[in-house]
C-alpha cells in the first residue's frame, strides 16, 4: 500500500509540530527512524494498545523525552492501524510476537 493511499484511508497524519495535533489525537513516533504519526486517542482503548504500552515502559521507561515512541516498525504499525480503521481489529488479532 502506498503512503498516500494509507494516509487517505486511515486519516493518520504525519506532522512536524505539536501545532498540527488536533483535539482528540496524539502524536507518536514509530520505528528506528522515529517517523511521526498523529493517531486518534481511541487507539489506546484497543486490546493491542495495552500490550504495546507495556513494551513502551519496558523499553523506554515512563519518562520519554521528545514524545511517545512506540516499539514496533512502521510497516507493523500501519498494519495495526489498517485493522483498527477497517473495523477488523478484534481481540483474537492481537499479535503474539510482542
Amino acid at each position: 500500500m502506498t503512503t498516500s493511499i494509507f494516509f487517505r484511508l486511515l486519516r493518520v497524519l504525519p506532522t512536524k509540530s505539536m501545532k498540527d495535533v488536533p483535539k482528540g489525537f496524539v502524536a507518536v513516533y514509530v520505528g528506528e527512524s522515529r517517523r511521526r504519526f498523529v493517531i486518534p486517542v481511541s487507539f489506546f482503548s484497543l486490546p493491542y494498545s495495552r500490550v504495546l504500552m507495556e513494551r513502551v515502559t519496558e523499553e523506554y521507561g515512563f519518562k520519554q523525552e521528545g514524545g511517545l515512541r512506540l516499539p514496533c516498525d512502521e510497516e507493523y504499525f500501519q498494519d495495526i492501524m489498517v485493522r483498527y480503521y477497517g473495523k477488523q481489529f478484534k481481540k483474537k488479532d492481537v499479535p503474539k510476537d510482542l
